[in-house]
């Protein structure tokens, strides 16, 4: 129910977080094959799904605010 209301709250932060664990995982793969090339690039994709998912969250808080504060002094 938790995790339901916080994906309609704000779908765009459990997609990042999916997103970024799913190229974690393919950046460990990498280096397990010893793939430094791919597993250098999958870090960097890694580094940029995390911000791109806190700029998300931090987006979608502020918007939330912004409608909680609007209908409030309604």
């Amino acid at each position: 129910d938790k995790v339901t209301k916080m994906f309609k709250y704000n779908p765009f932060v459990p997609i990042g977080c999916l997103v970024t664990v799913g190229v974690l995982i393919n950046g460990v793969r990498a280096m397990k094959q010893k793939d430094r090339v791919k597993s250098q690039q999958m870090m960097r994709f890694r580094v940029a799904a995390q911000g791109t998912t806190l700029i998300a969250l931090v987006i979608g808080t502020l918007i939330a605010n912004h409608f909680a504060s609007t209908s409030s002094s309604e």
